[in-house]
């Protein structure tokens, strides 16, 4: 019985994510693979309003603005929440 309950609450995180990638396409998102965040960009009060981004296949870099941004690193969050307190990573 236990194992049956197992089966019926696994989670398909790459499906999940792609759905979600593909509904925030429809709302007018843009994505990109490959890419990691470099630094956040603040505005003129502090808050964090975007990233500079790294493409590492091919070096390009640019900045990527939003009203809303997410700390979804897992277990790197670590590597991201001394730059949110002090600016510097």
């Amino acid at each position: 019985m236990l194992n049956k309950l197992i089966q019926l609450g696994q989670h398909n995180d790459a499906r999940m994510n792609v759905a979600l990638a593909l509904t925030a396409i429809t709302y007018g998102a843009v994505i990109a693979n490959h890419v990691e965040v470099t630094r956040l960009l603040k505005d003129e009060n502090g808050i964090v309003s975007g990233a500079h981004v790294k493409d590492i296949l091919t070096g390009e870099e640019w900045d990527v603005k939003a009203k809303g941004v997410i700390n979804a690193t897992g277990p790197f969050t670590g590597e991201f929440s001394n730059e949110i307190i002090t600016g510097h990573v």
